[in-house]
């Protein structure tokens, strides 16, 4: 009987020892594949941290440079003032006049443009032969200018400008002198000049003081008791405004 419950005790306790070990050996099995799995999903973590910082490299590789290229265009109210005297004398001294704008940005400042404008006027003057008569006087003028700009960035906020080119200006002339109206249109060659500043308010919006001066040379060809006489007069003159605009 003693042989018997020594035999049975031994059994119990080779089969608790032998329990002890499988739930260890699970257990450490169970803690490795935690482990594996908090390493795989730490990894994973890093390689997503590691595209996200590469895909915010390159988006910031793409994005613009401070000297973009960019199209702007500006609406310029200005005053005009005719350069020649007997300009002046027949059509006035001049008056309000619109400008369209338009500028394209291709290369650090370096850009090409184009202005369109418009002028109309009408006095009456008087003429002295004999006698003082008065005359009605009519002037149109549409100034088209295409060439190049260059704009220097003193800061984020304030630019200065500079442009030339060669341009067109459409004038026609209206003169009703004792019941009579005359009339001639000319297209007259020249250049356009022009300087000024740029204050960027907004996102993209902006405000421009400006001075333009147009070259506009042309010879006047007119008959008095007949003979043929010549004159040259300038229907350019100087444009000084500000101007409001939105660069896209």
């Amino acid at each position: 009987m003693r042989y018997f419950f020594i035999f049975l005790v031994t059994i119990f306790s080779v089969s608790y020892a032998y329990q002890i070990s499988t739930l260890s050996s699970d257990g450490a099995k169970m803690i490795g594949i935690n482990n594996s799995d908090i390493e795989q999903q730490f990894a994973e973590k890093q390689e997503m941290i590691t595209d996200a910082d590469e895909t915010q490299t390159t988006a910031n590789s793409t994005l613009p440079e401070d000297d973009k290229i960019g199209l702007s265009i500006s609406f310029n109210p200005c005053y005009f003032w005719p350069q020649d005297k007997a300009f002046r004398l027949a059509y006035g001294d001049g008056g309000f006049s619109p400008l369209f704008e338009i500028n394209y940005d291709f290369y650090k400042g370096f850009g090409v443009w184009t202005e369109v404008g418009y002028f109309h006027d009408d006095e009456t003057v008087s003429v002295t032969m004999i006698n003082t008569y008065k005359a009605k006087t009519k002037i149109t003028l549409v100034p088209i200018s295409l060439g190049f700009s260059y704009y220097y960035s003193v800061c984020s906020y304030f630019d200065v400008f500079i442009k030339a080119a060669p341009n067109l200006i459409w004038a026609k002339e209206e003169e009703t002198f004792q019941g009579r109206t005359t009339s001639q249109t000319k297209n007259v060659f020249g250049g356009t000049f022009g300087l000024g500043g740029r204050f960027n308010f907004a996102e993209g919006w902006f405000v421009k003081l400006f001075v333009n001066y147009l070259y506009n040379p042309v010879t006047i060809r007119f008959q008095l008791l007949n003979q043929t006489y010549s004159d040259k007069e300038y229907v350019g003159g100087i444009q000084a405004g500000a101007g409001l605009g939105y660069t896209f």
